[in-house]
């Protein structure tokens, strides 16, 4: 304030004098100080509504939760990637496991199931290369699935991912002791696929594959389901009309 005011009460009028020195207004609080460091006349307040304070702690406290996952899946994807051979292969030693065993060399990892039979042999195989790919066979035969929903990873790139697989063949092959009807499914696909990749010289040849892959497929589906091929129904009707008692034999 620079000058200071009085109203006559007899008159009405204001009276106005210049003061000797400029005053700070009442209830005012001073926010500039000549000669004074330049934070002691910043002109926002100091004092933070509690609304914006709230949202500013959530906004922090939500950067701060982003910025740790981020950082825990950047750490769990370095600690989950496979470097070379020998990373893998501690990783499955460290398992302890009896179902699989380790052969290790400088250009491949073998990770098999060996059948102790009398003469022992390899059940399943997977193979990682020197530049992670991957090959799995059952029972000598190449494959890139184990049933319907087990699949062979194409390169061994996650060890979590290599456990995981090992695992289902491990699980899948132990239902083979008492399977249920999803597995007996799963099996008769695996026979299916190991029937396709045998060498066929001849045609009858192949013709015998299709009728054995045909009459594997309908051993899982219900009688009133079953649909037969052409030829087969063909068959049936020729031996029906040819010998009765034989047909009737054929279907009991």
């Amino acid at each position: 304030m620079y000058e200071t005011s009085y109203v006559d009460d007899r008159t009405g009028r204001t009276v106005t004098a210049p003061l000797p020195s400029s005053r700070i207004r009442p209830g005012a609080v001073p926010s500039k100080f000549p000669a004074c460091p330049s934070y002691f006349s910043k002109e926002s307040t100091s004092r933070e509504s509690p609304d914006s304070k709230r949202k500013r702690f959530e906004a922090e406290a939500l950067q701060a939760a982003i910025a740790e996952s981020a950082e825990t899946s950047l750490r769990e994807e370095e600690a989950d990637r496979i470097a070379c051979i020998r990373d893998l292969a501690c990783r499955l030693r460290n398992r302890d496991s009896t179902f699989w065993h380790i052969i290790e060399n400088k250009e491949r990892l073998v990770i098999v199931h060996i059948v102790e039979d009398e003469a022992p042999w390899i059940k399943y195989s997977l193979v990682v290369k020197a530049d992670m790919g991957t090959t799995f066979h059952f029972m000598k035969k190449p494959t890139t699935t184990l049933g319907p929903d087990l699949c062979v990873p194409a390169t061994a790139e996650s060890k979590r991912a290599v456990m995981e697989f090992l695992d289902g063949v491990q699980a899948w092959d132990s239902n083979t002791d008492s399977p249920s009807k999803e597995h007996t499914e799963d099996i008769i696909e695996a026979i299916c696929f190991l029937l396709s990749a045998l060498p066929l010289g001849e045609e009858d040849n192949a013709g015998a594959i299709r009728f054995l892959t045909e009459q594997l497929r309908l051993l899982s589906k219900n009688k009133t389901r079953r649909r037969y091929s052409p030829e087969f129904t063909l068959f049936c009707c020729l031996l029906y009309t040819i010998s009765p008692h034989a047909y009737k034999y054929m279907r009991s």
